[in-house]
């Protein structure tokens, strides 16, 4: 197998580290290449591969390594990380540069719920620190009057959207959104394919065949492709003797000899990846083991948009008004008599309701305090509220323009922190859905704050906040 090293990422990688090595007299270098796409697109892997082919060592930090039980550690290890890159130089006479892995995963900031900790605002700065004096790095508690050599940092991560915004603004980082061209994704998978005994022109319907797919999915069909000859030698061999032949053995390890699928064997075990994928997409099983919806909120960036901010930026344009049948006034309660149902269909505006389930007693023997109580999946009944003409209005077109809704309270002393807590989610087009939801929650938080959120779920992003309900 041959490895394909797109010719314009290798020109970004190579300028970028070499012009950080030179001198160049009143020329502001940014020290920090931050290349960001989509996922398994191969920024990591294919800064090795420059890496190596130039004779270029790497110090690795990985994502994870951002955060810590103890405030302070990820901002030393950054430094400490920086001084022995430099040392390295020194000492092997050859270019060395910092490599952060999946930054947007340690240091951003998905949505309002994701925790911002004190490493986080570390981490952030000692880079800021960092880029803006790359030879002067001291470890925390001590000074070293020697500079140290300037080492040049390359961050890769998905959406640096989620990042600290003065981190990534032009002087200190400069950006590079990696996505190949299908010529670019055609030479990648050929490589990968190689001796494997396909023909040019079906690597190029098997790409064809799965043009949305990352240059990852193709490696993991050719990974696919040994399972029988796997399964085969673990038959051989015998299941509880496999470890002892595998770590044990002064044999050494069975060689496979390279297998020749068709197209369409590749095809088959493509599908079958699509469909696993099509699975955890459609599945959303958290969704039934919480049914309360607290578990797994979608992430969603920091990009801030307030109240004022439109839905905008899907394929069905916001609107204002509800797009179902028009909102009657406010449905009457029945005062009389328990058996009296509450809010039919017609009367909440073509949104069906919960059942009123007869057969729970009553809590009291008020009949006007006994017609507001709406039993729920045959529990203890809450003094649910429908939802008034005003609410409904704000709720109704975030789910059915096809945007994930989300619920959030906050009592006075986190409102004035802006500190909010998710209630719930309901998902795009589900209606009857969200609006329970909302009327639960309205129910049990009489004395906070709540408000409803649109998040685009394609773009995972915050779209439009609406305070729905302030104290008295």
């Amino acid at each position: 197998m041959s490895y394909f090293v797109s010719p314009r990422f290798t020109e970004k990688v190579a300028v970028h580290v070499v012009k950080n090595f030179l001198n160049l007299p009143r020329v502001p270098v940014p020290l920090i290449l931050g290349i960001h796409g989509k996922k398994g697109e191969g920024k990591t892997f294919q800064c090795n591969l420059v890496f190596e082919q130039m004779g270029i060592d790497a110090v690795h930090i990985s994502g994870g390594e951002l955060e810590s039980p103890d405030a302070g550690d990820p901002a030393r290890l950054l430094r400490l990380r920086y001084r022995e890159a430099s040392d390295m130089v020194k000492v092997r006479g050859r270019m060395c540069v910092l490599l952060i892995n999946d930054i947007d995963a340690g240091a951003g900031r998905f949505d309002r719920l994701t925790q911002y900790t004190v490493n986080t605002q570390l981490v952030n700065a000692t880079l800021m620190n960092i880029a803006d004096n790359p030879t002067n790095v001291q470890l925390p508690g001590s000074y070293d009057s020697e500079p140290v050599r300037r080492i040049p940092i390359i961050v890769t991560g998905n959406d640096f959207g989620t990042l600290y915004a003065p981190l990534i603004r032009d002087g200190r980082m400069d950006k590079f959104y990696w996505e190949p061209t299908a010529a670019e994704r055609l030479e990648v998978v050929r490589g990968m394919f190689e001796g494997l005994g396909l023909a040019d022109r079906a690597v190029a319907e098997l790409v064809e065949t799965f043009p949305n797919q990352s240059v990852d999915f193709f490696g993991a069909m050719k990974s696919r492709v040994y399972d029988d000859l796997v399964r085969q030698f673990i038959q051989d061999t015998g299941l509880a003797q496999v470890s002892n032949r595998l770590l044990k053995s002064k044999e050494a390890l069975p060689q496979f000899a390279e297998p020749q699928p068709t197209l369409e064997q590749l095809k088959t075990i493509g599908a079958a990846l699509v469909k696993e994928q099509d699975r955890i997409r459609e599945l959303h099983l958290v969704a039934a083991y919480n049914p309360h919806g607290k578990a797994a909120p979608s992430p969603a960036s920091q990009n801030g948009q307030g109240e004022t901010n439109g839905l905008q930026g899907r394929s069905r344009p916001y609107s204002a008004e509800p797009q179902s049948a028009p909102i009657a006034s406010e449905p009457a309660v029945a005062t009389h008599t328990q058996t009296q149902p509450i809010a039919t269909e017609s009367q909440s505006g073509g949104v069906p309701r919960p059942k009123l389930e007869l057969e729970l007693p009553p809590l009291s023997g008020n009949p006007d305090l006994e017609a507001k109580l709406e039993y729920r999946s045959g529990q203890r009944p809450k003094l649910v509220q429908p939802l008034g003409p005003t609410i409904r209005s704000q709720l109704v077109p975030i789910v059915n323009n096809g945007y994930r809704l989300g619920i959030e309270v906050a009592d006075k002393r986190h409102y004035n922190a802006n500190s909010w807590q998710c209630y719930g989610t309901a998902e795009p087009h589900q209606e009857t859905e969200a609006i329970g939801k909302l009327e639960t929650c309205l129910a049990e938080n009489l004395d906070c704050y709540v408000r409803l959120v649109a998040i685009d779920p394609d773009r995972k992003q915050r779209i439009r906040e609406v305070i729905v309900q302030r104290p008295q």
